[in-house]
């Protein structure tokens, strides 16, 4: 059937007869001759109507220039001419004055009436144009002036009022336009017509125009031609253009109906259902799957909404069609395309599952055209994408990341866990290699050996560092195994990784706070030492100094002995330095506790700093706007400051920038976390940074260590950093050191900032006045040292005092029991082996009530009171001291005695 319509389309041609059955064709020719018809007429009496229009303007025009004439002449003056027979002596003018007149060379001239005049200028035209033109009256004198029929109707159409008459006329067998203006008696008129009765308005008569219609009508004759022409022309062309037209449509309908059956065959043989409906829902068409899936094969279905044939198909259809009927009402409502799934049953009692897409239709209007509906049949797909879904699920709910990329590496699939871990996002890395992720910690051998092990089919497993979208490291354990095709060749690979970075975070920061742990408890113990080394240097200490001192005074006159003790003061001196820096580190010297300002501090040092800086240092300073107070001693944090300085200095033998900086810093839970000793909480921080050489990690760990110094003999002590770190814990901070070898050091001061209310903790303060007259009263000394018992024994018996010496405190009660208490003072060790001074006094003091009380020791008043042993307020010396101190202090308990 294809093959004959398409024959026939070849044959189809203009002179075909098959057309003429085709009546919207005939239709259309007759309708376009029709047009064509009326066109003709219309514009064959519109080409009359102008044209004559024309020749009655021309006419019009003709004939008013002459009535202008008639009325200048009637009206400006007379006109006069050599007498002739066609100007005779007109009996009507005799009245008027000088009808003839002579010229001075003897020509006789004569009055010519208007009238006559105007008929010889006609008789001239007519001759040369062939224009007819007549002078006429109501009341003609002469038989010229007489109206034919045609004027004669003329001047009785203008006593009636008409202005204008004009006809096409024939006259002497030819064709005129014929028009005829009226004569109205002017006043000019009067003195010639007022004898016949005639006044002024009067229609006098008429002046008419022939003008010949030939040459009107032969140009109207040559515009009907052209007419004529152009539309048969018109006409040819326009039934050309229809016959054209309709063979074209012809032949496209014959494509149309040969793609409708090839679409209909292709239909047919898809295996998805295709269905047609109108806009109420009535099956127009359905295709051979959808017949066959419903039973509708034989069945009229036409016309038939899914609710009609829900009775016509086996029973076990039925809901199928009414859920069918419910979403296309929900796609009318949608307005759009819309999708879903529809399972229908089958007779042996299983189901299908069907993808169904439903396209609305819309008239201009808005109304409902039609419905198509599509299905594919997906109950096998539904199954594997079950089975491929709990498979994915486990894929993209495990938390280690996973990546698939083909043979070429190009990343085919990554699942959350892998856009969690690497912050990119799977879009981001489709397509690409994983070489996205490579760290620069690997050198190429790495690489290539992973990739020929997965190359020759083996599975590779290692640790590699990989890095973040974000630029940041982490570590996973990786296995990439080869996926084989049927044919066993490597399809694709895939990578499992399981991140690492934690862990290895975890091991390292425990390992690191262990070796905080251990440095921190080294720094304690070292502490503790020095604090027990520095007690024991003070007993040490107190009688060299105090004998020094004694010989000092003794030896006025001789200066060369008197040179030797000043060096073993001076030595001494220089010992009880090195001892209060041991204190300092072990954190057992007094403080002046009050609140400051940590800025304030650094400008007052600043011209101290700038004179003590070598001068190739250069030192930039970097002080926050504003600073809040802290808790402190202003001369420790003042020697904080300078052993930094000075610290930096010599890193730079070369000189460098030195950098003083202060902040404030918010140090959080996480900071605390990982060092050792931090408190959470705002700080003011202190850094002091250099450009200098720089520091290995394992220097860094014993830098604050007493007598730990990387400096060259005899250039330090080693104590320096020891006193600032234990400074810096005396005030409850940290401190901590930063440095890279060739890189500098940064050493940065945390000290924590006063809260409100915070009292200042002062020192208590011992007098250093020089007393050179001597005292009196009775002194029990109790100190367990042989030599600093008879070193202070000796210098306050100097003084004028009676000491009465006792080396424990059992001694002291009994010699306090033999002098029946007539004691004034008693001058106590603190730390003494069996009763302590306290123990000691308040049993001295019920045997002696008023005694009054100084303790002396080693260790520092606050390490004291931190042990129970002292109460606050108590009076205290520490050793080892001068002898006016200790002169100082008795003159301060016992007044002046």
């Amino acid at each position: 059937m294809a093959a004959k319509r398409r024959k026939e389309r070849e044959n189809l041609g203009l002179f075909s007869v098959k057309w003429l059955d085709n009546r919207w064709m005939i239709a259309s020719l007759i309708l376009w001759l029709l047009v064509l018809l009326i066109s003709l007429t219309w514009n064959w009496i519109d080409t009359t109507r102008d044209l004559t229009a024309l020749a009655r303007v021309e006419a019009r025009s003709s004939i008013r220039k002459d009535l202008l004439y008639w009325e200048w002449v009637a009206t400006e003056g007379d006109v006069y001419a050599s007498t002739h027979k066609l100007n005779p002596l007109n009996s009507q003018l005799i009245h008027i004055s000088h009808p003839a007149v002579v010229t001075p060379w003897g020509e006789r001239l004569v009055l010519v009436n208007p009238a006559w005049l105007a008929r010889q200028v006609f008789e001239l035209g007519m001759r040369r144009y062939g224009t007819r033109e007549h002078l006429t009256s109501i009341k003609p004198l002469r038989r010229q002036n007489a109206p034919d029929p045609w004027e004669r109707r003329a001047l009785e159409a203008f006593l009636q009022g008409t202005q204008e008459v004009s006809a096409l006329d024939r006259v002497e067998g030819k064709t005129y336009l014929r028009l005829m203006l009226p004569l109205h008696a002017e006043k000019s008129c009067l003195r010639c017509h007022a004898a016949k009765g005639f006044k002024e308005g009067d229609v006098l008569g008429g002046l008419s125009i022939s003008v010949p219609f030939a040459p009107y009508a032969a140009a109207i004759g040559r515009r009907h031609l052209d007419l004529l022409i152009a539309h048969i022309v018109f006409g040819i062309i326009g039934v050309a253009g229809i016959l054209a037209a309709f063979i074209r449509i012809r032949r496209r309908t014959m494509e149309l109906e040969e793609r409708e059956e090839q679409l209909r065959t292709l239909i047919n043989a898809t295996p998805d259902i295709i269905c047609f409906k109108d806009g109420e829902g009535r099956w127009l068409e359905a295709n051979k799957a959808d017949l066959e899936l419903f039973r509708l094969k034989g069945v009229d279905y036409r016309g038939k909404t899914d609710s009609q044939l829900a009775e016509y198909t086996d029973p076990i259809y039925r809901q199928a069609f009414l859920t069918c009927e419910a979403t296309d009402e929900k796609a009318w409502e949608v307005g759009g395309i819309s999708r879903g799934e529809e399972v229908i049953p089958l007779p042996d009692g299983g189901e299908r599952i069907y993808d169904v897409i439903k396209v609305p239709l819309f008239e201009a209007d808005g109304t409902r055209k039609g419905l198509v509906v599509l299905g594919r049949d997906i109950t096998e797909r539904k199954r594997a994408e079950a089975e491929s879904q709990m498979l994915l699920s486990a894929v993209e709910q495990t938390g280690d990341p996973i990546i698939i990329t083909d043979r070429g590496g190009a990343i085919l699939y990554v699942n959350p866990a892998f856009e969690r871990c690497t912050g990119y996002t799977r879009e981001e890395v489709i397509g690409k290699n994983p070489r996205i992720l490579k760290s620069g910690e690997h050198d190429e051998g790495f690489y290539r050996k992973m990739w020929a092990t997965i190359s020759n089919g083996e599975t590779w497993h290692g640790r590699m560092v990989n890095r973040r979208k974000d630029g940041t490291f982490y570590t996973v354990d990786t296995t990439i195994s080869p996926v084989f095709d049927e044919e066993g060749t490597i399809w694709r690979y895939v990578a499992i990784q399981r991140d690492v970075t934690e862990h290895i975070r975890l091991y390292e920061e425990k390992a690191r706070l262990e070796a905080q742990l251990q440095q921190a408890q080294r720094l304690e113990s070292v502490g503790r030492l020095a604090g027990g080394v520095a007690h024991d240097l003070n007993n040490l200490l107190t009688p060299i100094l105090g004998y020094a001192e004694l010989l000092l005074e003794d030896l006025q006159e001789d200066a060369r002995l008197r040179g030797a003790v000043e060096q073993i003061l001076e030595a001494g001196r220089r010992a009880r330095d090195i001892v209060r820096k041991l204190l300092a580190f072990s954190r057992r010297q007094p403080m002046e506790m009050r609140p400051v300002d940590l800025n304030h501090i650094l400008r007052g040092l600043e011209k101290l700093l700038r004179r003590t800086i070598r001068e190739d240092i250069q030192m930039e300073w970097y002080l926050a706007p504003s600073l809040p107070p802290i808790l402190g001693d202003v001369g420790q944090l003042e020697q904080v400051i300078m052993n930094l300085a000075v610290n930096a200095q010599d890193a730079m033998p070369d000189g460098g920038v030195m950098t003083l900086e202060t902040q404030v810093v918010e140090l959080d839970e996480g900071y605390a976390a990982t060092h050792q000793g931090v408190k959470p909480g705002r700080y003011v921080m202190l850094a002091v940074s250099d450009t200098g050489h720089g520091m290995d990690a394992e220097t860094l760990e014993h830098i604050f260590e007493p007598f730990f110094t990387t400096k060259e003999q005899d250039r330090g002590t080693g104590l320096g950093l020891a006193t600032v770190y234990g400074i810096v814990k005396q005030h409850r901070g940290n401190v901590w050191a930063y440095s890279e070898p060739g890189k500098g050091t940064t050493f940065k001061v945390y000290l924590p900032i006063a809260q409100r209310g915070e009292a200042p903790v002062e020192k208590e303060g011992s007098s250093v006045e020089s007393f050179e007259e001597e005292g009196t009263g009775t002194i029990l000394l109790v100190e367990d040292d042989r030599q600093v018992r008879e070193l202070i024994e000796t210098m306050l018996s100097r003084q004028g005092y009676e000491v009465l010496s006792a080396d424990s405190g059992e001694e002291a009660l009994s010699i306090l029991e033999s002098r029946r208490g007539r004691v004034d003072l008693l001058l106590t060790d603190v730390i003494m082996p069996g009763m302590n001074g306290k123990e000691l006094y308040q049993k001295a003091v019920s045997m002696a009530p008023g005694l009054k009380v100084i303790y002396m020791s080693g260790y520092t008043e606050k390490i004291i009171a931190n042990r129970g042993i002292l109460e606050k307020g108590t009076v205290f010396i520490q050793k080892p001291f001068t002898v006016k101190n200790l002169l100082g202090k008795i003159r301060e308990v016992m007044g002046s005695r």
